[in-house]
C-alpha cells in the first residue's frame, strides 16, 4: 500500500540576515537563563532525582499508567525505574550500542528501544524478557507506538520509516521519508509521532524545514 503524505513547509530560502537574527536570539535566550539560574529563581518544583544515574541520558519514556520510567544512554544502558520514588527497578541487556529512543505500547505491555546498534528490540514491559529484534540499515533514532499498539514506526539515520505489526513483527510498509531536494542522500529522522487516533503519522527530519504527514 502506498502512503500518501503532505508536506507542512517552514522556510523556502534563508537570507543572510535570519542567520545573524537566529545568532542573537540563540545568545540572548542563553543568557536569559543563565541569569535565571545563578539567581535562584524557580519556576517548577523538583519532584524526584534518579541518584543512581551516572551516565548521560539520551532518551525516556513513561509508561501509559505513569509508574514505570524507562531511560536510555550510552554503552547500552537502558534502565527501568520507579518515577514516584526515584528507585532503580532493573536493567536491561541486549543493545551493543547506544539507546537512542525509547516507546512504551499504550496497553503498556511492551517497550520498544532503537538503538545505534542498527537495531530496534521489542521487550516485555511486564518481565523485561525480549522478544523480538527488529533489524534495520543505520542507526535508530526514533520509535512510536500507535494508540491502539498494532503498529509500530521506527526510523534512522537513513531516512527510511518503517511500519510493523506488533502482534507479529512483520514489516508492513516502508515509508521514504525526507529525501535531500538536491542531493541524492536523505536526511536522518528525529521523531515520530501518531495522531491520537492512529490513522495519521507525522515525521521530522535533520535539517529539514517541513515535516510530512503520512497515512501509514
Amino acid at each position: 500500500m502506498k502512503s500518501k503524505f503532505v508536506n507542512i513547509r517552514g522556510y523556502v530560502a534563508r537570507r543572510p540576515y535570519f542567520y545573524f537574527y537566529n545568532f542573537l536570539w540563540r545568545l540572548t535566550a542563553d543568557v536569559f537563563l543563565f541569569l535565571i539560574y545563578f539567581s535562584g529563581v524557580v519556576w517548577a518544583e523538583e519532584f524526584n532525582l534518579l541518584h543512581a544515574m551516572d551516565t548521560p541520558v539520551y532518551t525516556v519514556g513513561f509508561s501509559s499508567d505513569g509508574k514505570v520510567l524507562a531511560t536510555g544512554g550510552p554503552k547500552w544502558s537502558l534502565d527501568i525505574w520507579d518515577p514516584s520514588t526515584g528507585k532503580h527497578l532493573f536493567a536491561i541487556k541486549g543493545h551493543t550500542s547506544d539507546v537512542t529512543a525509547l516507546a512504551f505500547s499504550r496497553d503498556g505491555n511492551l517497550l520498544a528501544s532503537g538503538s545505534s546498534d542498527k537495531s530496534v528490540k521489542i521487550w516485555d514491559a511486564r518481565s523485561f524478557q525480549l522478544r523480538q529484534s527488529l533489524s534495520h540499515s543505520h542507526k535508530i533514532t526514533t520509535v512510536a507506538f500507535s494508540p491502539r499498539g498494532h503498529l509500530l514506526a521506527t526510523g534512522g539515520k537513513d531516512g527510511r520509516i518503517r511500519i510493523w505489526n506488533s502482534a507479529t513483527f512483520q514489516m508492513v510498509n516502508t515509508l521514504k521519508g525526507h529525501p535531500h531536494p538536491f542531493l541524492n542522500f536523505p536526511w536522518g529522522l528525529t521523531s515520530l509521532s501518531f495522531s491520537p487516533d492512529g490513522k495519521i503519522l507525522v515525521s521530522s527530519a535533520d535539517e529539514v524545514e517541513n515535516v510530512k504527514v503520512w497515512d501509514p
